[in-house]
């Protein structure tokens, strides 16, 4: 009887970033299909959008909201919000 060795599929994922009002990507990363998502993650930069939040004056918390809540939950909000606005 012969032994099968088990299968090793390869590929590679082509992550990017593209602004909302241009039509070039910003960032193209490729990255072995094993390699976990957070780590093209780190090599995102929010220094503009941090920048701009400071000076509208809009916490983090505030500006993701809305994909807060559809992640985890209204109530889970809710909680963050106190944390951040408790003295």
């Amino acid at each position: 009887m012969c032994e099968e060795k088990p299968k090793r599929k390869g590929g590679i994922k082509v992550h990017s970033v593209i602004n909302a009002d241009k039509t070039v990507p910003n960032l193209i990363w490729f990255s072995p299909i094993a390699t976990h998502d957070h780590n093209f993650l780190e090599k995102l930069k929010c220094d503009d959008a941090c920048s701009l939040g400071k000076e509208l004056q809009v916490p983090v918390y505030k500006f993701t909201k809305d994909i807060l809540r559809r992640k985890f939950g209204q109530n889970r909000y809710s909680n963050v919000k106190k944390i951040a606005t408790a003295p």
